[in-house]
């Protein structure tokens, strides 16, 4: 048997121990919410890696060539580790796990008949692709979550002390010094 027919056979098994091992990575509260509630405006991140996966799953059974074709799916489910509390290896670890995952089950079920071991390396060597293409979407993510920090940040106003704005400010804001200096912003 070839991985992608094993895959297509063991597709939602695969899927539903993928998605727990997502869960997993939350509190015991959180795993309960994501596993129970099906709902897609209740509980849209559990939604969202319910959508995401099999789209991925389904790239990673083809030819290599086509990780890019899932690169919408991985960018849903970085998009919402990236703004919570992981480090940049446990938000795109998610894409890693999935490789155990399919080991575990090839070995369990095919004694008989088994997959060709390059056909697991390949396999791996699609996980190894798309976790380079998770942490570039990660840092594409933290980036612009900074840069929004960074730009809001910016446009407050500045106070030395109480009632005294930074000078760089007012003089970025295009005030001159001669006004600074009437409302008391350069001492």
């Amino acid at each position: 048997m070839n991985l992608s027919e094993f895959i297509k056979l063991n597709r939602d098994r695969i899927l539903d121990a993928w998605f727990l091992s997502i869960a997993n990575t939350y509190p015991a509260e959180t795993v309960k919410f994501l596993t129970e509630n099906r709902d897609k405006f209740t509980n849209p991140m559990g939604s969202t890696f319910r959508e995401a996966l099999p789209a991925i799953l389904n790239v990673l059974g083809g030819p290599e060539e086509e990780i890019a074709a899932a690169s919408s799916a991985v960018r849903d489910i970085v998009r919402v580790r990236a703004i919570q509390n992981f480090s940049p290896s446990s938000a795109v670890a998610p894409f890693y796990y999935i490789k155990g995952l399919v080991r575990k089950f090839v070995c369990d079920a095919t004694a008989k008949d088994p997959v060709p071991p390059k056909e697991l390396d390949a396999f791996d060597a699609r996980v190894n692709s798309l976790l380079f293409l998770a942490f570039d979407i990660y840092m594409e993510c933290r980036e612009t979550v900074w840069r929004v920090k960074y730009d809001e940040l910016m446009k407050r106003p500045f106070m030395v002390r109480e009632g005294v704005m930074c000078p760089s400010y007012l003089l970025k804001k295009g005030m001159s010094v001669d006004d600074m200096e009437k409302i008391g912003g350069a001492e």
